[in-house]
């Protein structure tokens, strides 16, 4: 199983969203002759996307090796390819594995550059996600400072109309005394009360006004430097992508060793090796893959199948893989007995 991996560049409306596809074996067989033990027996090691000897279940199977750099204990490691398993029992309706630590065939997780450079990979990703989700957490911060200060300065200006109203109410009164000759006195003390609180409320509107835009001044200030932000968020998604560009990266692969005499087999040896994984998930997508072929399986057609040789990483984000049609589809072709 291969695995493509890419970051694309961020953008404005979606930040921190890395994708990466996986791409599996070739179809094509690579067979490198070991040993011919006589003239009538060979004895070769194949990478297969399919065993020579199809549908012998139960197939017993065992974790001979997990490499302590995975961070992964045997424990967790046979739960992984138990959970595989199960895929395809229940997909199918019976047992077809069969975890046995003395007889069954080898599951190895062997460490290298490829899990390495995965690993690297995830925590530079999970770096560029907390960035991400910091930058969307200030965005609805100043959306949110945006939305108070257009609602304080929208009810300064009802405010400031309602103000004007009374105050034009205020001296059209004032100007109909005058033309009268002058107003009482006990409406006089009434007007001039009133004109000093038309002006005690004009004041502390004037001083209101003056804070928010004040409060515009630094909010435009703040999303000046959230874009300034923005602009090195993205640089470093172009970054990303240079260091981690899209490079096929063999995740597991299932082996066999087979031998032959006048053309029957007479021995078989089965091996899965795992050689990297991003998370649970995606391991028991690679176990299951490998488990397939073991079964006798090819490569589905379908995109998104376990047996497919490509798949979205993003949609292992929120579920679980599962079996589709398609693997379905070639169980029932290669093993129409079981």
């Amino acid at each position: 199983m291969n695995r493509r991996l890419a970051i694309p560049a961020a953008t404005l409306a979606v930040l921190g969203f890395l994708a990466w596809v996986a791409v599996r074996s070739p179809d094509a067989s690579r067979t490198a002759v070991v040993a011919d033990a006589s003239p009538d027996t060979t004895v070769f090691v194949e990478e297969r996307d399919g065993s020579a000897a199809p549908c012998a279940v139960p197939l017993a199977w065992r974790i001979a090796r997990v490499d302590p750099q995975f961070g992964l204990s045997p424990t967790e490691a046979r739960a992984a390819v138990e959970k595989a398993a199960r895929l395809w029992e229940d997909a199918v309706g019976r047992k077809l594995f069969v975890n046995d630590v003395s007889e069954g065939f080898p599951v190895r997780f062997v460490y290298g550059r490829r899990q390495s450079r995965t690993e690297e990979r995830l925590r530079v990703e999970a770096a560029f996600q907390r960035t991400s989700d910091s930058l969307d957490a200030r965005r609805a911060e100043l959306q949110r400072k945006a939305r108070e200060v257009a609602e304080e300065v929208s009810e300064i200006e009802e405010s400031r109309s309602d103000l004007q109203r009374r105050a034009d109410r205020h001296n059209t009164e004032v100007d109909d005394w005058d033309r009268r000759g002058g107003a009482p006195a006990s409406v006089r003390v009434r007007l001039e009360e009133d004109g000093r609180q038309l002006q005690e409320e004009r004041r502390a509107l004037s001083k209101r006004a003056r804070e928010v835009n004040d409060h515009q001044k630094r909010l435009i200030e703040e999303q000046n430097r959230y874009n300034e932000r923005l602009r090195q968020h993205r640089r470093a998604a172009d970054s990303l992508s240079a260091a981690f560009p899209s490079e096929k990266v063999q995740s597991g692969v299932y082996r066999e060793a087979v031998q032959t005499r006048k053309g029957k087999i007479v021995s078989l040896a089965r091996e899965i090796r795992i050689y990297r994984f991003d998370d649970e998930a995606d391991l028991v997508l690679v176990a299951a893959h490998e488990l397939g072929h073991a079964l006798g399986l090819g490569h589905a057609r379908t995109s998104g199948a376990v047996m497919s040789e490509t798949y979205g990483r993003e949609a292992l984000r929120s579920r679980e893989p599962v079996h589709q049609d398609a693997d379905l589809d070639l169980f029932h072709a290669r093993c129409p007995g079981l």
